[in-house]
């Protein structure tokens, strides 16, 4: 509180010009005060956008809560015609009970679900558009001054390390927020407009670098080398696809607020020019790629999905195989033999440069977490998927341990069902989003979370079919993906959207 009330102080100071006395950190201060404001609109951005997302979500989840609704209904009148027949079968008279129980449950998960529905779009229709467009103006009026507050910082000390370091991260920041815009992109809509932006985030990513080189020679700091390492070999893979960079109107010379109060020019970034070498050459990173391709498709105790995610591992291993990759293929796993994969898996992943791991079957949510279920699984409550299934967030977080460049992970999965009748067509949820990935981790979902995927309509599924039809040697990762997710969007009716989370920063061609 007291250092806001400094802050403010100083503020307030400047209006009746009495800046004359204020140091170079006096400066920085206020701009991380505008940085903070900047930031608290911009988290307020995303919440008005995921409720938006949440609509959505909440509309599939009540659509497949109902649909869970109905079977139990259905199950409770198959056991009541079996007991006018059989009136003295205890097991069915038991099933018949439990299926009643659930049923209860479902109910009050599905108005729970009806709740959370009305409540997001209450939020999101009530003056929706009005709080987008003060937040936005808000947030870029707080991001313009903390600029300035940090090159009037730039006036007093060139040198300061704080000025130098946060005015990069701005630029940067404000790179990396656009290029998930470009990465969520569909193939119709990057064509029309997705180098176009590409540029602007180019001429972002370089405005920003001036301010980190400067910052890197008066202080060393491991954070700032590997921003500076990304930095690097974003700018690399921007110049090999011949993107001309746009640079934000903010880096060009001109009169600062705050400057207008005093007669010390506010200072300005060295002029940023592209490199010359649009088409040079450059190496893609990734000459050390190892796999963990995984496909269960015969269980023990659940309805058998037809050899499919055995015939997608099969297949993309052979794929891996021809573009380089060391794989190891685990088809039809119980679990002991899927920990003894990942075991493997990680020492494998010691000396590499691209760790990929590829799982096709079922895949339940359970509790908020995602499991991958091995052959041998027997999950007959929710709870039981701890003890029989391997977490989702378990090999996420073993990857992160590995020193490799880039870590891809795509999961063509199927959702759960109440009476272990498993297929990839129905069920009551799918995954969830998984949390905060390790840097230069992606992964691939055959759907948006929450969502069902299909089968495929021949030897594979419908998301692996895709993937299979477009991963040729030489194309890149996210060329790769929007070409996918264009394929799966269209030949589903746009019932099946895949969905990534993650981001990459590293240039990564197959």
């Amino acid at each position: 509180m007291m250092k806001i009330l400094i802050l403010t102080f100083l503020t307030a100071c400047l209006s009746f010009n009495i800046y004359a006395q204020t140091s170079a950190t006096d400066w920085v201060n206020i701009g991380i005060l505008r940085d903070n404001e900047a930031s608290n609109y911009l988290k307020e951005l995303k919440e008005l956008g995921e409720t938006d997302k949440n609509v959505d979500l909440y509309q599939q989840q009540l659509k497949n809560a109902e649909e869970i609704e109905k079977t139990y209904s259905d199950e409770i009148k198959r056991l009541g015609n079996v007991l006018t027949k059989q009136p003295q079968n205890t097991e069915i008279k038991r099933q018949k009970k439990e299926a009643e129980t659930k049923l209860r449950e479902s109910k009050a998960e599905t108005q729970q679900i009806k709740d959370k529905l009305n409540g997001a779009t209450a939020y999101r229709t009530e003056d929706h558009k009005t709080r987008v467009a003060v937040l936005t103006s808000k947030f870029n009026a707080a991001q313009e001054e903390a600029r300035e507050a940090y090159n009037q910082a730039l006036t007093i000390d060139p040198n300061h390390y704080e000025a130098l370091f946060n005015l990069g991260v701005i630029y940067f920041n404000e790179a990396v927020e656009l290029k998930k815009k470009v990465d969520n992109m569909d193939m119709k809509t990057y064509n029309a407009n997705g180098r176009g932006v590409e540029s602007q985030v180019y001429g972002l990513f370089l405005a920003a670098k001036p301010y980190f080189d400067r910052a890197s020679k008066i202080k060393e700091e491991d954070d700032l080398t590997n921003v500076l390492s990304s930095l690097s070999s974003v700018i690399e893979q921007f110049n090999q696809k011949g993107i001309k960079p746009i640079f934000p109107s903010n880096t060009q010379n001109k009169t600062s607020t705050y400057s207008q109060k005093s007669s010390t020019p506010a200072y300005n970034p060295p002029p940023q020019t592209a490199p010359s070498t649009y088409n040079q050459p450059t190496t893609s990173v990734g000459q050390n790629r190892v796999a963990l391709v995984i496909g269960n498709s015969a269980y023990t105790h659940g309805s058998q999905l037809n050899n499919l995610p055995v015939n997608d591992a099969q297949d993309m291993a052979n794929r891996l195989r021809e573009l380089g990759f060391k794989v190891t293929t685990v088809t039809n796993g119980t679990q002991n033999k899927l920990m003894d994969a990942f075991r493997q898996f990680s020492k494998s992943a010691t000396e590499a440069d691209v760790a990929l791991f590829f799982y096709a079957g079922h895949g339940i949510e359970a509790e908020g977490i995602n499991y991958l279920v091995p052959i041998d699984a027997r999950l007959d409550a929710p709870a039981d998927a701890r003890f029989e299934s391997i977490s989702l967030n378990m090999v996420l977080d073993e990857m992160k341990r590995f020193k490799t460049k880039i870590n891809l992970v795509y999961l063509d999965a199927c959702r759960n069902n109440p009476f272990r009748s498993w297929n990839r067509d129905t069920g009551n949820r799918g995954f969830v989003q998984v949390g905060r990935l390790a840097q230069s981790t992606k992964v691939y979902y055959a759907t948006q979370p929450g969502d069902v995927a299909q089968n495929g309509a021949g030897r594979n599924g419908m998301f692996t079919t895709a993937l299979l039809r477009h991963l040729k040697k030489g194309v890149e990762i996210e060329d790769l993906m929007r070409q996918v997710t264009n394929e799966v969007n269209k030949n589903t009716n746009g019932n099946q959207l895949p969905f990534a989370a993650g981001t990459l920063f590293e240039k990564f061609e197959f």
